[in-house]
């Protein structure tokens, strides 16, 4: 089974654009490329999620829960692997993460090879920018959010602070992806 090296995209996000260039066999499950993502763009696990393939509108790929409550074709993340949607660069896969706020990650394969070479704890390849956090209302709620914590006179900033649990002399800064070292061999975990 090939390895892809993947590039996962928050669409609607620019000013920093935030991704993360992941590298996975392609045997790898839906649920554990599920689980990868959260771990690489430090989501909290929290919220439903799917995998949808581009022009397939009546199909997703999700937990089995999920499933029972879709009126589209779903297949079970458990079972699916990546490598049987994917095959070569440029094909493309959508993950949808939190149906309230509806992160919409793009995933596109940036490579295929033949086996992973190297270190196999060294999933993440690289990352741009910092993740919005949890609930902040999707991409309009989070363009609020950096638009008050960039202005410390907008009337929502101290509020925000608090809600963000920032101390006095804590930044916010969403160009810094803030990836620590524990990320690296969380793939053992998988």
């Amino acid at each position: 089974m090939p390895v892809f090296t993947l590039r996962i995209t928050l669409r609607g996000i620019s000013n920093p654009t935030v991704s993360r260039t992941i590298q996975v066999p392609g045997a790898i499950t839906f649920l554990k490329l599920h689980r990868l993502i959260q771990l690489a763009f430090g989501w909290q696990e929290c919220h439903l999620h799917e995998f949808q393939i581009p022009g397939q509108d009546d199909f997703v790929i999700t937990a089995a829960a999920n499933m029972e409550e879709d009126e589209r074709s779903a297949e079970d993340e458990t079972t699916e692997k990546v490598g049987a949607y994917l095959s070569e660069p440029g094909d493309a896969l959508l993950y949808v993460y939190d149906f309230g706020d509806y992160w919409e990650h793009e995933i596109t394969v940036l490579a295929v090879h033949k086996s992973a070479g190297g270190n196999k704890a060294d999933w993440l390849l690289a990352a741009e920018g910092a993740c919005p956090p949890e609930d902040c209302g999707g991409v309009h709620g989070y363009a609020l959010l950096k638009e008050a914590m960039a202005n410390p006179k907008h009337p929502e900033y101290k509020s925000y602070r608090e809600w963000l649990n920032l101390g006095a002399n804590d930044p916010f800064n969403p160009w810094n992806a803030a990836l620590s070292d524990k990320l690296n061999g969380a793939s053992a975990r998988m």
